[in-house]
Protein backbone atom coordinates (compact mmCIF):
# COMPACT_ATOMS: atom_id res chain seq x y z
CA UNK A 1 0.00 0.00 0.00
CA UNK A 2 1.10 3.57 -0.48
CA UNK A 3 1.52 6.15 2.19
CA UNK A 4 1.67 9.75 2.78
CA UNK A 5 5.81 9.92 3.16
CA UNK A 6 6.45 7.69 -0.14
CA UNK A 7 3.52 9.01 -3.10
CA UNK A 8 3.34 6.70 -5.32
CA UNK A 9 3.65 7.91 -9.08
CA UNK A 10 0.12 8.12 -11.44
CA UNK A 11 0.10 6.88 -14.90
CA UNK A 12 -0.01 9.45 -17.18
CA UNK A 13 -3.57 10.82 -17.55
CA UNK A 14 -4.53 13.52 -20.39
CA UNK A 15 -1.39 15.11 -20.99
CA UNK A 16 -0.11 14.87 -17.03
CA UNK A 17 1.50 12.74 -14.28
CA UNK A 18 1.21 13.26 -11.12
CA UNK A 19 2.40 11.81 -7.34
CA UNK A 20 -0.52 11.60 -4.92
CA UNK A 21 0.24 12.72 -1.10
CA UNK A 22 -2.47 10.78 0.96
CA UNK A 23 -4.18 13.89 2.14
CA UNK A 24 -7.96 13.52 1.04
CA UNK A 25 -9.78 16.73 0.51
CA UNK A 26 -12.81 18.56 0.08
CA UNK A 27 -12.45 20.98 -3.01
CA UNK A 28 -14.78 23.67 -4.45
CA UNK A 29 -14.20 25.02 -7.80
CA UNK A 30 -16.67 28.12 -8.62
CA UNK A 31 -19.74 27.13 -8.41
CA UNK A 32 -19.62 23.56 -8.56
CA UNK A 33 -20.42 21.40 -5.26
CA UNK A 34 -17.75 20.29 -2.83
CA UNK A 35 -15.85 17.50 -4.03
CA UNK A 36 -14.09 14.35 -2.81
CA UNK A 37 -10.46 15.33 -3.69
CA UNK A 38 -6.32 13.94 -3.21
CA UNK A 39 -3.48 16.64 -2.98
CA UNK A 40 -0.85 15.82 -5.76
CA UNK A 41 1.91 17.10 -7.43
CA UNK A 42 1.98 17.12 -11.00
CA UNK A 43 5.34 16.55 -12.33
CA UNK A 44 7.34 19.73 -12.45
CA UNK A 45 7.61 20.21 -16.02
CA UNK A 46 3.95 19.77 -16.94
CA UNK A 47 2.29 22.23 -14.36
CA UNK A 48 4.63 24.73 -15.74
CA UNK A 49 3.53 24.54 -18.86
CA UNK A 50 0.26 23.85 -18.14
CA UNK A 51 0.39 26.89 -15.46
CA UNK A 52 2.63 29.23 -16.45
CA UNK A 53 3.80 31.20 -13.44
CA UNK A 54 3.05 35.29 -13.81
CA UNK A 55 4.57 37.84 -12.00
CA UNK A 56 1.54 38.35 -9.67
CA UNK A 57 0.96 34.73 -8.58
CA UNK A 58 4.72 33.44 -8.09
CA UNK A 59 6.66 36.83 -7.13
CA UNK A 60 3.68 37.80 -4.04
CA UNK A 61 3.62 34.29 -2.65
CA UNK A 62 0.41 33.44 -3.88
CA UNK A 63 0.14 29.64 -3.22
CA UNK A 64 -2.17 27.20 -4.69
CA UNK A 65 -2.59 24.04 -4.21
CA UNK A 66 -2.70 21.13 -7.18
CA UNK A 67 -5.82 18.45 -6.33
CA UNK A 68 -6.91 15.03 -8.27
CA UNK A 69 -10.99 14.94 -8.12
CA UNK A 70 -12.50 11.68 -7.25
CA UNK A 71 -14.23 10.36 -10.15
CA UNK A 72 -14.94 7.33 -12.46
CA UNK A 73 -14.18 9.14 -15.65
CA UNK A 74 -10.99 11.11 -16.69
CA UNK A 75 -8.65 12.44 -14.13
CA UNK A 76 -9.55 16.00 -13.35
CA UNK A 77 -7.15 18.33 -11.67
CA UNK A 78 -7.61 22.12 -10.32
CA UNK A 79 -5.45 24.49 -9.17
CA UNK A 80 -7.01 26.14 -5.78
CA UNK A 81 -6.25 28.16 -3.25
CA UNK A 82 -5.73 26.05 -0.04
CA UNK A 83 -7.31 28.74 2.69
CA UNK A 84 -10.91 29.24 0.98
CA UNK A 85 -11.84 26.23 -1.10
CA UNK A 86 -9.65 22.87 0.50
CA UNK A 87 -10.79 21.55 3.43
CA UNK A 88 -10.14 18.23 5.35
CA UNK A 89 -11.77 15.07 4.06
CA UNK A 90 -12.98 13.11 6.90
CA UNK A 91 -13.37 9.10 6.26
CA UNK A 92 -15.51 8.35 9.39
CA UNK A 93 -18.05 11.23 8.24
CA UNK A 94 -17.95 10.85 4.55
CA UNK A 95 -20.75 13.16 3.52
CA UNK A 96 -19.92 16.13 6.29
CA UNK A 97 -19.35 18.92 3.02
CA UNK A 98 -22.59 17.62 1.38
CA UNK A 99 -25.69 19.14 1.14
CA UNK A 100 -28.30 16.81 2.14
CA UNK A 101 -30.56 17.72 -0.63
CA UNK A 102 -27.65 16.54 -2.74
CA UNK A 103 -28.34 13.12 -3.82
CA UNK A 104 -26.11 12.66 -7.25
CA UNK A 105 -25.07 9.35 -8.23
CA UNK A 106 -21.82 10.88 -9.24
CA UNK A 107 -21.22 12.24 -6.23
CA UNK A 108 -21.80 8.98 -4.04
CA UNK A 109 -19.40 7.33 -6.17
CA UNK A 110 -16.81 9.81 -5.70
CA UNK A 111 -17.25 9.76 -2.09
CA UNK A 112 -17.11 5.93 -2.07
CA UNK A 113 -13.31 5.74 -3.93
CA UNK A 114 -12.76 8.50 -1.42
CA UNK A 115 -13.66 6.16 1.18
CA UNK A 116 -11.95 3.44 -0.54
CA UNK A 117 -8.93 5.66 -0.86
CA UNK A 118 -8.72 6.30 2.87
CA UNK A 119 -8.76 2.61 3.85
CA UNK A 120 -6.04 1.70 1.38
CA UNK A 121 -3.88 4.50 3.04
CA UNK A 122 -4.84 3.41 6.38
CA UNK A 123 -6.74 6.17 7.75
CA UNK A 124 -9.94 3.40 8.55
CA UNK A 125 -9.57 0.26 9.48
CA UNK A 126 -13.08 -1.23 7.60
CA UNK A 127 -14.63 1.10 4.96
CA UNK A 128 -18.19 1.88 5.99
CA UNK A 129 -21.22 1.03 4.22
Amino acid sequence: PSSASSPQPREPSGNFSCHKLGKLVWAKSGSHPWWPAELCLLVLDELVEAFPPTGVSWSKGYRKCMVLYFNNGEAEFDLLSPHTVVLPFAPNRPRARVNPNNRSRQLDEAIALAVKRAAHLGFLAVPPT
